[in-house]
């Protein structure tokens, strides 16, 4: 649970936990290579794959991908923005693009935007302008800032207010996008609010997440997750409201916050349930999992799972 002492525990309690579900979804884009069963993949449209039965597979310990578990962009993102809060306390844009660019691997599947912006940082060229011009000037929409952004609100889970600033820069380094800002915000406020609820019930949880959410299509996703409720299923949650298949905040963020305030007591339910509606696997699992993590710590996080995730970098 939430340590206002500790600002570093609490993040990296988030940050292990984003990593492992990172991995761990990162294992179902591959299941026909361990597994003789069909997979949503990006279509969670395809009827067959929201039968109960599978449903009920997916949401079980018996469907577990053998280790190890390769993790992605999302956790190789999400350990720098953790490292730059431990040496400078804050985002500074400057830095963090710098940091971000450092640590590129390119067999962590970056997208190709995010390559670029940092590509020019790395040869001390201006990179702003490029953020800001990306698709036509209106900027990435896409998840990737939420990515990484939950062990930042574990970090500043102490004030709120602070971090949505906080959030508003490490978001807008790469995402300039309102919906990809709002996107970012409401994942880090989800984990700080994950690691300090209390007594608050669900809909208090999710509530509060919808007050420092700026206004649009995240918000409004939001607001049609709070009215369906705690008893809706996932595959109808994501039906409503996306389940990351077109990767972008709007699209992937209202069914993740749904899926970790949902079950935000139970680490592998939380992961197995974002995993289970296909779309953008991986990140989706990345997001809830650094969320659930956030309010949990380790305690819920298999040991078996952290052994199966591949060792996170020395430099972290």
């Amino acid at each position: 649970m939430w340590n206002p002492k500790d600002p570093n525990a609490n993040a990296t309690a988030s940050l292990i936990g984003l990593s492992v579900a990172d991995a761990f979804g990162n294992q179902f884009f591959d299941i026909a290579n361990w597994q003789s069963v069909p997979f949503p993949g990006r279509q969670w449209e395809e009827p067959d794959y929201s039968t109960p039965d599978l449903t009920d597979r997916f949401l079980s310990a018996d469907l577990t991908p053998p280790g190890p578990w390769e993790w992605t962009d999302d956790t190789q993102m999400a350990c720098t923005v953790v490292e730059q809060l431990r040496h400078g306390r804050g985002i500074d844009p400057d830095r963090l693009v710098k940091a971000f660019a450092a640590r590129v691997e390119l067999k962590r599947d970056y997208g190709p935007s995010v390559l670029s912006i940092l590509d020019e940082a790395r040869a001390e060229r201006p990179w702003r302008p490029l953020t800001a011009g990306a698709f036509g000037g209106s900027g990435s929409m896409g998840n990737g800032t939420a990515m990484r952004i939950a062990p930042l609100g574990a970090w500043f889970c102490d004030d709120l207010t602070h971090l949505e600033a906080q959030a508003r820069l490490c978001s807008e380094v790469t995402h300039t996008h309102p919906d990809a800002i709002a996107g970012g915000i409401a994942v880090a406020v989800t984990a700080a609010l994950a690691a300090r609820r209390g007594a608050a019930t669900r809909t208090e949880l999710l509530e509060a997440v919808i007050d420092r959410v700026p206004r649009g299509e995240v918000e409004t996703r939001l607001r049609a997750v709070a009215a369906l409720g705690w008893d809706a299923t996932a595959t109808s949650v994501a039906a409503a409201v996306g389940n990351g298949q077109r990767t972008s905040c709007a699209d992937t963020v209202p069914f993740c916050v749904w899926a970790a305030i949902r079950h935000l007591g139970n680490f592998p339910l939380a992961v197995r349930t974002a995993v289970s509606v296909g779309g953008d696997i991986d990140t989706n699992a990345a997001i809830v999992g650094g969320m659930v993590a956030a309010g949990t710590g380790f305690t819920t996080i298999p040991d078996a799972w952290i052994a199966a995730r591949e060792p996170l970098p020395d430099w972290v």
